[in-house]
């Protein structure tokens, strides 16, 4: 891994094309060689094929088989990516029955999108042959080389240079070698092959390319500008990564889990959206797409809350206007004082409402996207009120033309506001001033005859009905007669 910019991942990385197994058969006078699959081949392996047939058949291979190199008559080269339910064994024909060689080799780690680099040819007659050269365009490509012979007998075969040989059947008038090595990037180093007895001979060499890594998903795919947060890679054949970058910028503490996985630190970036690249021995990832973007998100800003005040006991609709209202999720989004809004709705960027939770005295509210949380500012605040009482009138009767100005007593009369914040059996006071949190003068309005009820409200709330906040109206008396 990387931490800081320092690799400390494994010493020994795994993205090399790994030569897995090579399976070859002989077959004397017969138009079919019935060849069994590479031990442990396994879906996207590489194989390659190769078949020599003495006097002149052109050789048939099965469907799936891509042509690379060919002398028809006489011998020929295919690939093929194994698929996900690859049969036992492969059946390869020849129009001419005669001693009929093939073999198969498989890769494991190859690039399945590009699988053969470059391949070559060549021919003649001698007991030294120089082997074709291929271009290998990645670190950690493998080298396969094959060479057929006709028409002498079990003809036997020496490589050089270090190349491992994987198949050599010696047949009556067609022989068939194989062999393979680890090559790196450019051209592959010259190798020979030496021939038992001075033979015709058709060779040939084909480079397997290494899999760049790939990108499937990122998780998460987007965060702050500000960098630092920890992003999960999947894919293939990231094992061995030297680096990942967003937009061209390296990433930091770069660990490999296995060849599926990387997690990375991202760096600080500006709002945008960037490809992501991790590079390995054999190089660096192409593009995937949407697969491989991370998207740089500014953090959200809270400009307003209408209203900014309500109950202690939460419930208010809250409408919170600001900006980078993207990416929201999860309980913890919207928050008043640290406590989660009871239910949010994201109506565009610039605009949430959300049920205020439960609390108490002043508390900021708090937006969290992906880009970051917002800060604190005078904006964002919200301010609890519990609910208000009302504990004496006084007088506690008056006319009922109004008029009377009587004095509130109770707690909690904070932020009053508006003309209905004071009624007299639901009709609003005439007029009131708020002295303090629990004094208040009203002076009443209008009413018919009998007992009402002197409610306070605030933003905490209404004060409920008890027997010390009845007012009572009483009608003017009337004289109807002196005597």
């Amino acid at each position: 891994m990387l931490l800081g910019g320092a690799l400390l991942g494994p010493a020994s990385a795994q993205a090399d094309v790994v030569h897995r197994a090579t399976s070859c058969t002989h077959s004397e006078g017969s138009a079919t060689v019935v060849v069994t699959k590479p031990a442990g081949t396994v879906a996207d392996d590489v194989m390659i094929a190769s078949a020599v047939v003495n006097d002149g058949g052109n050789i048939i291979p099965p469907a799936g088989w891509t042509a690379m190199e060919t002398d028809q008559p006489n011998t020929a080269s295919w690939y093929r990516v194994a698929g996900g339910s690859e049969g036992a064994s492969y059946s390869f024909t020849s129009t001419s029955p005669d001693t009929f060689g093939v073999a198969i080799s498989s890769f494991s780690g190859a690039d399945t999108a590009t699988p053969i680099a470059d391949s070559a040819k060549s021919s003649g007659t001698g007991s030294s042959v120089a082997l074709p050269t291929a271009n290998g365009a990645r670190n950690g490509s493998m080298r396969w080389s094959s060479i057929g012979t006709s028409p002498s007998n079990n003809v036997t075969f020496t490589w050089s240079g270090g190349m491992t040989e994987s198949c050599e059947r010696a047949g009556n008038d067609a022989s068939l070698g194989t062999a393979h090595q680890v090559t790196g990037t450019g051209a592959t180093a010259a190798r020979t092959v030496t021939i038992s007895s001075s033979e015709p001979y058709w060779a040939y060499t084909a480079v397997v390319n290494a899999a760049l890594p790939q990108i499937t998903s990122i998780s998460p795919n987007q965060g702050p500008t500000a960098g630092g947060q920890s992003v999960t890679i999947t894919g293939r054949y990231l094992t061995g990564a030297t680096g990942v970058t967003f937009g061209g910028t390296a990433g930091t503490a770069v660990t490999v889990v296995n060849d599926t996985t990387i997690t990375v630190t991202t760096p600080a970036r500006a709002i945008g959206t960037y490809d992501v690249r991790v590079t390995t021995t054999p190089g660096t990832s192409l593009d995937a797409g949407a697969a491989d973007n991370y998207t740089y998100l500014a953090p959200p800003t809270v400009t307003g809350l209408a209203p900014a005040e309500g109950p202690t006991a939460g419930g208010t609709s809250v409408t919170i206007t600001g900006t980078n209202f993207i990416g929201l999720s999860g309980a913890a989004a919207v928050q008043f004082g640290g406590v989660n809004a009871s239910s949010y709705s994201v109506v565009n960027a610039t605009t949430i409402t959300a049920t205020a939770p439960a609390g108490t005295g002043t508390q900021d509210v708090r937006v969290t996207t992906p880009g970051g949380t917002s800060a604190n500012t005078a904006a964002d605040n919200y301010t609890y009120y519990p609910p208000p009482t009302v504990t004496v009138v006084s007088p506690d009767a008056g006319p009922t033309a109004g008029g009377t100005f009587v004095t509130i007593t109770g707690t909690n009369f904070s932020g009053l506001s508006g003309a209905s914040a004071v009624q007299f059996g639901g009709v609003n006071a005439t007029s009131y001033t708020v002295f303090n949190a629990t004094t208040i003068t009203a002076t009443a309005p209008a009413g018919s005859a009998g007992v009402a009820d002197v409610r306070v409200t605030t933003p905490g709330g209404t004060s409920a009905n008890t027997a010390a906040d009845n007012y009572t109206y009483y009608n003017p008396p009337t004289v109807s007669s002196i005597s």
